[in-house]
């Protein structure tokens, strides 16, 4: 039995990754006698996702721009990546100039095999706008992209191949026309600037006069944006005159296209990178008025299983708020989705300026002018400011040293079991507090969202913290 399509199937996009497992299951309901559409509803109302399902979450509103992102993490070879980034079209819209793409890659040390195999892939497949390298070995993967690189430039200047070496530009999102350029500007600036603006500019400083001309409202890291983007054209205007003959500029090919390949890439070496860090850390990298794809990759477990985390609970509120905004919401309805909403113990650098927003509207609604509601309301209100300050009160945000990573991987190694042990004696407890009601639910989420926190690497970092 093979399933394509089932209208069922629309509403939840965690099924379509698995069709094979869904028709095993009809084949075995149509021998007892169920009929298929029966097997289709019960099982999408019962199905839980995979934290390594591929999906493209719901997009984040930020001020002045836009950001998704899409977990591949659980795709840990080229062909599954690749028919991933085929699946949902990513090809396409990494082409797409009013899009940004970043490869997010969440690296482990014990994957050596693996990560060069990202890393060569990252070079000989898939185009990005960024490449961010989470996890631990960051620098090792740095030196496993570069050497990459390497080896397909000696294989195109070889060859004296020069529609290869196209391939590659394109690749690297190279801009080979000025009217992309202004159309990117134009996005950004909400101007209307012609191609020839750009042609008349010879070189970054040129661009950064006409910049600070045009935009005094711009953060620096709005203008770094921008400015990368005009030397992806500057790069290709350098290299033109040079294709005529590949061999003998290969040393000044070679040295434009590794500033630009370097460029890209972004280490953060620090492998307890928070969620709310990481997300501060991409929101920096964003242009303007465009919209931010992050697309994670190569491994689900470590410092990117906590970023998937935090995308998942994205979701769950971005669907209860439109469902709380829904005119055809039923007063059942609005309550039970509230309750669910309130029962959120902590929010995200996510969804803190969308759920601010939105409470505002929230609180107008026919079915929340009710003292329950408005009691939640301020409830969540309440918690949402509290995780502002509380972010807003970090400092220990630097990075860590190679030997102080070390130190505590070594030690968490070896005090793991125990720690394990006392987890799960914790957690028992817990639920038999629950089914006694000897505890509420918020503070039962609580605390199993701290020990779920303190089972992943850095542990004992997150154990310190709070109990300092």
């Amino acid at each position: 039995m093979v399933i394509k399509s089932h209208p069922t199937l629309e509403h939840f996009t965690h099924m379509k990754s698995t069709p094979d497992n869904i028709a095993l299951v009809c084949k075995m309901a149509a021998y007892i006698g169920l009929e298929k559409d029966f097997v289709f509803k019960e099982t999408a109302q019962r199905i839980v996702p995979d934290i390594g399902v591929l999906q493209h979450f719901s997009p984040v509103p930020f001020t002045h721009f836009s950001m998704s992102f899409v977990n591949s993490m659980s795709a840990n070879e080229r062909l599954a990546t690749i028919e991933n980034w085929r699946r949902l079209d990513l090809f396409g819209l990494s082409k797409d100039p009013s899009k940004q793409t970043i490869a997010l890659i969440n690296n482990r040390n014990d994957r050596v095999a693996r990560s060069k195999v990202f890393a060569q892939m990252l070079v000989e497949d898939l185009p990005f706008d960024k490449m961010v390298v989470i996890g631990t070995n960051v620098d090792g993967f740095y030196s496993y992209y570069l050497h990459a690189f390497a080896e397909r430039f000696e294989r195109i200047i070889s060859n004296n191949d020069l529609q290869e070496l196209e391939l590659l530009c394109s690749q690297l999102h190279c801009i080979k026309e000025a009217d992309t350029v202004a159309e990117i500007m134009n996005k950004a600036l909400e101007g209307s600037y012609q191609a020839k603006e750009f042609t008349a500019l010879n070189n970054a400083e040129q661009f950064t006069d006409w910049l600070n001309g045009q935009a005094q409202t711009l953060s620096e890291q709005q203008r770094i944006s921008l400015q990368d983007v005009f030397n992806h054209y500057l790069s290709y205007q350098q290299m033109r005159p040079l294709l005529s003959d590949l061999k003998k500029n290969q040393h000044n090919l070679q040295t434009i296209l590794l500033e630009l390949v370097k460029s890209k890439c972004i280490l953060i070496t620090n492998s307890k990178v928070t969620p709310d860090q990481l997300t501060i850390m991409l929101t920096a990298l964003a242009r303007p008025h465009c919209h931010q794809v992050i697309i994670g990759m190569q491994n689900i477990k470590g410092a990117g299983l906590g970023y998937v985390y935090g995308w998942q609970q994205w979701q769950k509120i971005y669907d209860s708020i439109s469902m709380l905004l829904d005119n055809n919401c039923s007063a059942e309805q609005f309550k039970k989705t509230l309750t669910r909403l309130s029962l959120i113990s902590t929010f995200s650098q996510l969804e803190h300026a969308y759920l601010s927003s939105a409470l505002l509207e929230i609180k107008k609604m026919h079915h929340a002018q009710n003292e329950y509601s408005q009691a939640e309301l301020v409830h969540i209100n309440e918690r949402l400011n509290k995780h502002q300050q509380q972010l807003d009160n970090k400092t220990d945000s630097q990075q860590q040293g190679p030997l102080k990573r070390f130190a505590i991987q070594v030690a968490e190694s070896f005090l793991d079991a125990g720690a394990a042990v006392k987890r799960k004696k914790i957690a028992n407890q817990v639920y038999k507090d629950i089914a006694t009601q000897r505890i509420t639910l918020e503070k039962a989420i609580t605390v199993l969202g701290k020990l779920n926190r303190n089972q992943k690497p850095g542990w004992l970092t997150f154990s310190n913290k709070d109990n300092s």
